[in-house]
């Protein structure tokens, strides 16, 4: 009888990662496609005006940032590079970040010594 539950609890949740897998792969591809572009830009800090293409594709738009810092870490770039999406009309978030050295995360501006590099080595 457990035996079976524990196939069925398997077998749903690999179901779950199914379901999951074509969003998640579209998400890691425009990352990846939006890194390539800075890195041919010579970029290493980009604000994109987000818009409903966008917002549908990364789904978790506090998560943005800190993906795209650590993928570029796994693809090699020195120095990282990091993307995060803005509203055209969200004036207040772009001030936070114009012309000011640092990471953009979730929660506003983090010096770069606030940043823990072992992940990029």
């Amino acid at each position: 009888m457990a035996y079976t539950a524990v196939l069925l609890i398997f077998g749903v949740r690999l179901v779950y990662i199914m379901a999951a897998s074509p969003p998640f792969a579209e998400r890691v591809r425009l990352s990846h496609e939006i890194l390539a572009q800075m890195r041919k830009k010579g970029m290493t800090k980009l604000a994109l005006i987000s818009n409903e293409h966008l917002v549908k594709v990364t789904r978790y738009e506090l998560a943005v940032p800190d993906e795209s810092l650590l993928l570029s870490g796994m693809e090699g770039d020195f120095p990282v590079r990091s993307y995060f999406l803005v509203r055209a009309d969200d004036t207040a978030k772009q001030n936070t970040f114009i012309g000011k050295y640092g990471f953009y995360g979730a929660f506003g501006m983090i010096a770069p010594e606030g940043i823990n590099y072992a992940y990029f080595k």
